[in-house]
């Protein structure tokens, strides 16, 4: 694979993974949009347009009694990390946001799966920028960054 279609796989894999982020977001002005304008991204990831389509009508009703307090499920890593310190938890996500100059723009929580989801989307693109400008340091770092975190926090 060319350095050029890995720049592309992995923009592809930024915006599925910002698409699944904006599916666990609270609805707001313009959400339906940003859902829309990822979900045509070409790709084989037919379960996420499914999901951005079965949104189109949620209000943010739906979303609270989905993820909402006493809602369906809790949307947080602490919330499902057991017997683990919920600090500790919080304060690795820091370090991880702080060590690659994340700085969300939404109202969740450090642990909520949105953020979770749209830091992994951002790594993929920060990867996809250090492939472009041929810095193999920031590509093994990014790379390795994103690896830990899914291990570590989201994939659990």
């Amino acid at each position: 694979m060319t350095s050029r279609d890995e720049v592309r796989c992995l923009l592809r894999e930024a915006a599925w993974w910002r698409l699944a982020s904006l599916l666990m977001e609270r609805p707001r002005p313009g959400w339906r949009e940003e859902i829309g304008a990822l979900a045509i991204e070409p790709g084989d990831r037919e379960d996420l347009i499914a999901a951005a389509n079965a949104v189109a009508d949620a209000s943010e009703g739906d979303y609270l009694a989905f993820f909402g307090p006493g809602g369906r499920v809790s949307p947080r890593e602490v919330a499902h990390a057991g017997f683990l310190d919920p600090g500790r938890i919080l304060a690795g996500l820091s370090g991880f946001y702080a060590a690659f100059a994340f700085r969300p723009r939404v109202e969740d929580p450090p642990d909520h799966v949105a953020v979770e989801a749209g830091f992994t989307g951002y790594l993929a693109l920060k990867e996809a920028y250090a492939l472009r400008a041929g810095d193999a340091a920031a590509i093994d770092t990014t790379r390795q960054g994103r690896e830990a975190f899914l291990e570590r926090h989201l994939g659990p």
